[in-house]
């Protein structure tokens, strides 16, 4: 099924960027999704936790709470992952964090840290690919989301507003679902990346408000191609293991 490949998708690039472990709570997961998940798990990769959190909305009276107890959710991962590793990020799996000048997150991070010591966290602006606009013509009918999706709004979303963060787990004691609420010291804080340096590929597959955002201003942006040989590779390699036990539809 094409949401589970999507997953495939998103694990298999994080990969790629240094990422050795995901945090996942399952509060609603589709049986295909679930299988992809497990087998995951028994490779190392995944810790998949189960979320049914709470029936509560956000409301003005109980935004603490917001759906689903999501709070809760980042702060037992970040609690979690303490002591377990030097970095975690937040976010969700139809983002993707893009270093324009690095190889990785691990290098990205590691310079960052040496340019301001008292870095907490790293936030990464915002901006959205409409996965309504058509695919890149020049994407050559690739299956990946990411490859074919290469237009995205020129305008990016100002800090703290949609954007997701990597952070020092032993440097904070509470974070949000945009931004770290609370550092150990008020010496650590957040800092933003540059544009210039790197930003957060939103892949979103609804618009806010009808489909007027269809017609916001756009441009082409291909840097994902940089991964296009690897992730392709890494992909489709598993059709044969994890997509031949889940049953998902060949790719």
């Amino acid at each position: 099924m094409f949401q589970a490949w999507q997953i495939i998708e998103w694990i298999e690039f994080n990969k790629l960027l240094g990422v050795s472990h995901f945090y996942l709570y399952d509060q609603s997961i589709a049986k295909n999704v679930t299988c992809v998940l497990k087998e995951y798990a028994l490779r190392g990769m995944v810790t998949l936790l189960d979320w049914d959190g709470s029936p509560y909305r956000s409301t003005a009276k109980n935004n603490e709470i917001r759906a689903y107890n999501m709070f809760a959710a980042f702060n037992d991962c970040l609690y979690r992952g303490m002591y377990k590793h030097k970095y975690l990020a937040f976010y969700d799996v139809d983002e993707y964090f893009m270093p324009k000048k690095h190889k990785d997150l691990i290098a990205l991070m590691e310079d960052m840290e040496r340019q301001d010591k008292n870095m907490a966290s790293l936030t990464f602006r915002n901006t959205f690919f409409y996965t309504q606009w058509p695919d890149d013509p020049n994407a050559n009918n690739s299956h990946l989301v990411t490859m074919r999706k290469t237009r995205r709004k020129v305008d990016f979303h100002r800090v703290n507003e949609r954007s997701k963060y990597i952070c020092k787990p032993e440097e904070v004691l509470e974070v949000g679902n945009h931004f770290v609420w609370e550092t150990r010291t008020s010496q650590m804080k957040q800092v933003t990346l540059g544009l210039d340096v790197g930003f957060l590929h939103h892949y979103r597959s609804s618009c806010e408000s009808g489909n007027t955002c269809l017609n916001l201003k756009s441009e082409i942006d291909t840097s994902m191609w940089k991964w296009k040989n690897q992730l392709t590779k890494a992909v489709t390699s598993l059709q044969q293991s994890i997509g031949k036990k889940c049953e998902l539809t060949p790719i």
